[in-house]
């Protein structure tokens, strides 16, 4: 089966006739650049997209590792055949592929590549990154709302490459696109996967952000605690984290449950967290921040890039992008 090539994958629309919204966010971006240089690459995380004509759509939320986007792309295809079940061809060619993605005895299949009846389907890999300046991670930007829709906006997104941007996200767009691999990449194979897809895929989308609070440890860097949908839902996760998760995780951390005051020391902590703004929060002599994490795909001829090798593996997180 044949399909077209991604129009304009590598290809750059810069426009100075950006409409009110996009010429903010492009100016946000401009004056982040100069607080925040360095590009900090995380963990890649994984979805789906169908290509149906010229058309890729991302159909899923983000997962962790290609093997959790593959089960959801069989729970997906399961939901399809309820929708279409008068498509005799398409509920064959989907339910022989849920059987051998998840399987009901043995080990599912690793593939990430499905054609049929006249769409193809791909597990993606989604970089992510954060801004960095002078060991200081980049905050949500001032242009940044909460999602309209659902938990990630990424859910059923159109990809457009040609869509016009402005000179800042061109930057962004072009140093992504040049970025390979961590200095301190401690793996061959992962360098060499990175300057290939540099290769391959040499054309860079920007997809919507995504967020999370992290608790900033002196001497011992940064750990994520959450994840956030936008920039106003951080305060709340963390509440929530404060008030219920904390306290039950206080006996792993600490050998024994809260006490009494232990206890009534985290609601106090969230109810504190409640009523700031961010995106500090300095509670429980603990200092937590959210972090806006952008993410980006790699784009070639035939679509966005699947994931690598190296991917399969517990590889270390950030090394190549």
């Amino acid at each position: 089966m044949t399909f077209p090539s991604m129009p304009g994958f590598d290809t750059i629309t810069l426009t100075r006739d950006l409409d009110p919204v996009m010429a903010a966010r492009d100016q946000d971006l401009g004056d982040r650049f100069r607080q925040y240089p360095k590009l900090l690459p995380l963990e890649p995380v994984f979805s789906v997209a169908r290509q149906t004509g010229r058309e890729w759509r991302i159909l899923d939320t983000c997962h962790a590792t290609p093997d959790e986007a593959r089960r959801c792309f069989a729970y997906w295809l399961d939901t399809e055949i309820e929708i279409r079940p008068d498509d005799h061809a398409y509920v064959r060619a989907a339910s022989a592929a849920m059987a051998k993605l998840n399987p009901e005895d043995g080990d599912p299949i690793r593939k990430d590549e499905w054609e049929f009846c006249g769409e193809r389907y791909r597990i993606i890999r989604i970089l992510r990154f954060t801004l960095m300046g002078d060991r200081i991670l980049e905050p949500p930007r001032p242009s940044d709302v909460e999602p309209p829709r659902g938990p990630d906006p990424v859910y059923e997104m159109v990809l457009d490459p040609m869509r016009p941007c402005g000179e800042y996200e061109m930057q962004l767009r072009l140093n992504i696109s040049a970025f390979t691999a961590n200095a301190d990449a401690n793996s061959a194979q992962i360098v060499a996967e990175a300057r290939h897809a540099a290769q391959t895929h040499p054309g860079v989308l920007i997809l919507p952000p995504a967020f999370e609070v992290t608790e900033v440890r002196p001497r011992r860097g940064w750990r994520t605690v959450i994840d956030a949908e936008g920039p106003d839902s951080a305060s709340v996760r963390l509440y929530e984290f404060l008030r219920f998760t904390a306290p039950a995780h206080h006996r792993h951390e600490h050998g024994s449950p809260p006490t009494e005051d232990e206890r009534a020391a985290y609601h106090r902590a969230a109810d504190e967290v409640r009523g700031q703004p961010g995106p500090d929060f300095a509670v429980l002599g603990r200092t937590f921040r959210t972090l806006r994490i952008t993410r980006a795909l790699r784009l070639g001829r035939e679509g966005p890039e699947g994931p690598r090798p190296s991917d399969e593996d517990d590889a270390e997180p950030g090394a190549g992008s």
